[in-house]
């Protein structure tokens, strides 16, 4: 597959954009995987803070891009979602309520999981 058609395919799996980019602009990213066409390579590698850690290269872009899809669909977080930050447990309960109304984080789509950390800063 091309990149485009990499992305299309994240997109429509309900991939975090956070946690991945395909192509140029990877910088963006604070953590996260990213492909990339290299000088001489097509490139999967890791970027923490905007800084590369390489990983694999290949000598094709399909290569690339099914090496990336699945390491993706394999990586737990990668379709992990923040909703948000609450300051009680109701709160955070009603978000789940109507999410869950709204057919997000039920059995209905197979993929999607919603769960509720607790945090407490003091």
């Amino acid at each position: 597959m091309t990149f485009k058609e990499l992305e299309i395919k994240l997109i429509e799996e309900r991939y975090n954009p956070e946690s991945y980019c395909i192509g140029s602009g990877w910088s963006r990213l604070d953590d996260g995987y990213a492909v990339d066409k290299g000088k001489k390579k097509y490139e999967f590698f890791y970027v923490e803070r905007g800084q590369k850690s390489p990983m694999k290269e290949f000598d094709t872009e399909e290569d690339a891009t099914n090496y990336a899809y699945e390491f993706l669909s394999k990586e737990k977080w990668s379709r992990s979602h923040n909703v948000g930050f609450y300051s009680s447990k109701e709160e955070a309960e009603l978000r789940m309520s109507t999410l869950q109304e709204a057919g997000i984080g039920t059995a209905s789509g197979g993929r999607t999981k919603l769960t509720m950390c607790n945090i407490k800063v003091n």
